[in-house]
């Protein structure tokens, strides 16, 4: 996408993160996170291309306006694979420490945005959305 166009950015974004990062056991905290966030990304990615992960946020765009409905059909089924996950902490939990035993409180957000955008180019390679609506959010 060269020019300025309608498009649709997503972002969900895991509630309760800098919490449970500064309270619990690092190592089994960044081991939950990373199962989490790759969860959101396995699931998004069938509708929404990845532009970026900041922590416990994943930025996705889609580069044309979804409907309402396809966008809350996504969240659900992230939605539902993201706790399922963090339901079978409560019974294949790795061990007693803090980060396995406060993961089943970690919760889920969802900002859905559309407006026009483009995208700037870096020399990392990728791609990034870019204008005001990418602001706007």
């Amino acid at each position: 996408m060269s020019t300025f166009q309608e498009a649709t950015l997503f972002i969900p974004d895991i509630s309760g993160f800098t919490k449970f990062v500064k309270t619990t056991e690092l190592n089994h905290s960044k081991h939950i996170i990373e199962e989490l966030i790759n969860i959101i990304i396995s699931e998004g990615k069938k509708s929404f291309e990845i532009a970026e992960i900041e922590g416990d946020a994943v930025l996705m765009y889609h580069k044309s306006s979804m409907a309402p409905s396809d966008i809350i059909a996504v969240a659900k089924r992230i939605y539902v694979a993201f706790h399922r996950h963090l339901k079978s902490y409560e019974h294949n939990r790795i061990c007693e420490c803090g980060a396995c035993t406060t993961a089943v409180d970690l919760q889920l957000k969802f900002i859905a945005h559309q407006g026009a955008f483009g995208f700037a180019k870096y020399k990392t390679g990728k791609a990034k959305p870019f204008g005001d609506s990418v602001i706007a959010i």
